[in-house]
């Protein structure tokens, strides 16, 4: 399906979902900004399966486990709500909450100060204690996966379509490496682990850790100075 042009805007979706704007995309899919017509035209997230550039049963299945991850996380208000998913001719939707506020990537250009950058890893490490107690990497932890809220100013962490659920035998560092992993990485947010195919809670925070490294020098990763072992040079 040629999605380019396809007018999405003059469609109802599910009978109640009226597209605004498309947000972005991605190899997995379509991200549009929506107004669902049941609930007072409030705002709300759709996403869309779209796997035109990735294979179909792997795209299927992390739209599935991404729906399954947001169901169960709901304890928090710093990773969106779950509204719920369906299908509609032969596609498949996500709905969640809209976080209005703004992207941290749109927040770097600036160093932060060390006050913010302990509040910024005291706010994720929150959010992370609470997906890592269920055994999920996020996988893609990443400033414009992080969204300050404009109501009070909460850091809200989005996009879980990389999600990882870690079975029992994968909790141990030696047993991590997959033999035929569905490679999910950032460039100069994941750790060489990752890009090799092993996935664990460390992804989490290597990709944390340089996020704030960013923010306190105002560098992109790909730009930051690195030794022969690959450490940081801070100058």
């Amino acid at each position: 399906m040629n999605y380019a042009n396809e007018n999405v805007e003059a469609k109802l979706y599910d009978g109640r979902y009226k597209i605004i704007r498309e947000l972005g995309r991605g190899g997995f899919g379509v991200t549009y900004l929506a107004s669902d017509l049941k609930s007072g035209n409030s705002h709300c997230v759709l996403k869309k399966l779209n796997p035109q550039l990735a294979d179909v049963t792997t795209a299927k299945k992390l739209f599935y486990r991404e729906a399954k991850v947001l169901e169960r996380l709901q304890n928090t208000h710093q990773i969106p709500q779950f509204i719920g998913y369906f299908e509609e001719q032969g596609n498949l939707y996500i709905v969640e909450e809209y976080v209005e506020g703004i992207p941290l990537d749109r927040m770097t250009s600036s160093r932060w100060s060390r006050e913010d950058i302990i509040y910024f890893l005291y706010q994720i490490l929150s959010i992370l204690g609470i997906i890592h107690e269920q055994n999920i990497v996020h996988r893609d932890i990443k400033p414009s996966n992080i969204i300050k809220r404009r109501e009070n100013g909460q850091l809200v962490l989005i996009d879980f379509g990389a999600v990882k659920q870690l079975e029992q035998d994968q909790l141990t560092p030696h047993q991590q490496k997959q033999t035929h992993p569905t490679l999910i990485i950032s460039r100069g947010y994941s750790p060489p682990e990752q890009i090799e195919g092993e996935v664990g809670f460390h992804c989490d925070i290597y990709a944390l850790g340089i996020t704030a490294i960013q923010l306190m020098t105002g560098k992109h990763p790909v730009d930051l100075l690195r030794d022969k072992n690959d450490n940081i040079i801070f100058s």
